[in-house]
Parts: C-alpha cells; structure tokens; sequence
C-alpha cells in the first residue's frame, strides 16, 4: 500500500513540476547582485520568462537593449513603478514603446535607458550614475512618488534574503513556489507582519530628505543635462485629488531649483491603471500605456 501512495506521491509531483513549468514558467525567477555603491540591482544581461513575461536586461543591468554608440539616449531613473517588474513583459514598458515611437519620429536611433530597481530611492539612482556615468545622455528623467521624498540607502541585507531578492534561480518550479510564496507566508504565521505599504516595498523613511534630489539636480545644472521629473502618485493620492506632504516637499524643492517637472496627477489617471496587489502603486499594462502617452511629447521636445 505504501508503494503505491509513493508512485501516486512522485506522479503528482512530476506532474505539478511539469505544469508550473510549461503553464507559467516559474522555474525561473529575476535575479539580484548587491552593491555598495547603490545596494542591489537586476543581474545583469538576463533574457527570462515567468506568467508569460519576458525580463530582460542588458550588460548594465538596464531593462533595456544593448547600448549603441550612434544612438541618442535618454536616462530614466526610477523604482518598481518604472521597471514594471516580472508582471509587465518588456515589450509592454513605457520606456520600450518611447524608443520605438522616438526613433519613428526622428528617423533616428534612440536609446531609452531604463535604469531601475524595486524600492529604489533618488540616491540610489544617482549613485548609480556616479559608479557609470550619464553614457553622453541628451535628458535624463527621474520617475518617482512622494514616499521617495525621504527614502534613502540603508544597506540592509536582503540581496539572497528576501523571497523578492534572490540570487540563484530556484532548482525546479515547486521550489520557486515555496521560496517565493509559501515560505514568508508559514514565517509570518509565527513572525507579526509589518503591514505598512512602505514596508511592505521595502522602503525605510528616513528623517532627513534625500540628498539625491539636490545631486541630480546639481550634476545636471552643471554638465547642462535637461532634467525631467515625473511625479507619480499611489492609488490614496488619486482618490484625494492631492499628493501627500512628502510630494508637495518634492514639487517645493524642484520649484525652488526651476526644474521642469510634471504631475501625472494633473493628466487624471484612473485607478483602473494599477495593479491590484495591495501596495496601490504599481501600473498595469494599461498604466504603462497611460505613461507612454504622457512621456511622449515631453521627451520628443528633449532629443529633437
């Protein structure tokens, strides 16, 4: 008898294995490095798919193609809201359908860069581009919300820690599932959860506003790089037809140092444009395609 619950055992397993493998490719996961300089960032020159999404990114670790010598190119900094993550396939980005659209426009090649991370704050972004440089950028664009007013790097380990931050690809599908899933669900059965939106993006409200605001805004004055803001607001912010404290200190300091900017809120974004997964700020494919609309002439008058 107990032979026979074995044989059943392995067979539903293989058959669970092969299912998961075929039916949603989640025997592959996007991958992490840590850094000192910015903290962690994709690994670079990935090529997966996962729920049917393809992710890629290139030798810089951007959610972008290979970098052409001869091409324009436009930085974009930013965090989860710009890179999409693994439920937004590549093709589906904003700053994919801008270099398409750009480069149709002006008969010429264009590079968007999008250079962005899960939680990443300004300062991130700009060590970043102290660690490579602005690869002879014509306009850089910082898409951004209010809660990174006063998100800075702490440096804490979650690279190879958190299920959301993994180094190595998972040994089968089963294994994906239980790392990724199954796992923090069991730990939090014994640990209280945090269940604040920042934490939960794993973002640390620090008591001094970021210094990487001022830094872009110095490095660009000084090298004569147009800077562009985009504000992008949470689901709380649309319903109040307002940002919070922390993004009207945002539109305060790029007023003060007369940097272009716009407020997504003001072009009036449905809430039907972000994903339902409990955090309020993450865009759908149909938010990308919001974004796309908005970025387009604001970025064709930068390259043109």
């Amino acid at each position: 008898m107990m032979k026979y619950f074995m044989a059943g055992f392995l067979i539903i397993i293989v058959l669970l294995e092969v299912i998961l493998r075929l039916a949603f490719q989640v025997d592959q996961e996007v991958l992490y490095i840590e850094s000192k300089e910015y903290e962690y960032l994709y690994q670079p020159n990935q090529n997966i798919k996962r729920f049917g999404n393809t992710f890629m990114t290139n030798t810089y670790a951007m959610r972008s193609g290979t970098i052409r010598e001869d091409a324009k190119k436009i930085l974009f900094f930013g965090d989860s809201v710009l890179t999409g993550g693994i439920l937004s396939s590549h093709a589906d980005l904003a700053t994919t359908q801008l270099q398409i659209y750009l480069e149709k426009e002006l008969k010429s090649k264009v590079d968007i860069l999008n250079i962005a991370s899960p939680s990443w704050g300004v300062d991130n972004a700009f060590a970043y581009l102290k660690e490579y440089g602005d690869f002879n950028a014509s306009a850089i664009v910082l898409v951004y919300s209010s809660h990174d007013a006063y998100d800075t790097m702490t440096f804490q380990k979650i690279v190879g820690k958190h299920p959301r931050y993994p180094v190595v690809q998972p040994c089968c599908a089963l294994h994906s599932i239980y790392r990724r899933y199954i796992l923090p669900r069991i730990s939090s059965l014994f640990h209280s959860q945090n269940r604040d939106k920042n934490t939960l993006l794993q973002i640390t409200e620090a008591p001094s506003f970021s210094s990487g605001w001022k830094n872009f805004i110095i490095y660009c004055q000084k090298y004569k790089i147009p800077l562009l803001v985009v504000l992008h607001p949470t689901i709380d912010e649309i319903e109040a037809d307002s940002y919070n404290k922390n993004g009207l200190e945002i539109i305060h300091l790029l007023q003060q140092y007369q940097v272009e900017y716009v407020k997504e809120l003001d072009f009036k974004p449905s809430t039907s444009y972000y994903r339902k997964d409990g955090m309020g700020i993450h865009y759908n494919n149909e938010g990308q395609e919001f974004l796309l609309k908005l970025l387009k002439p604001l970025v064709l008058d930068k390259v043109k």
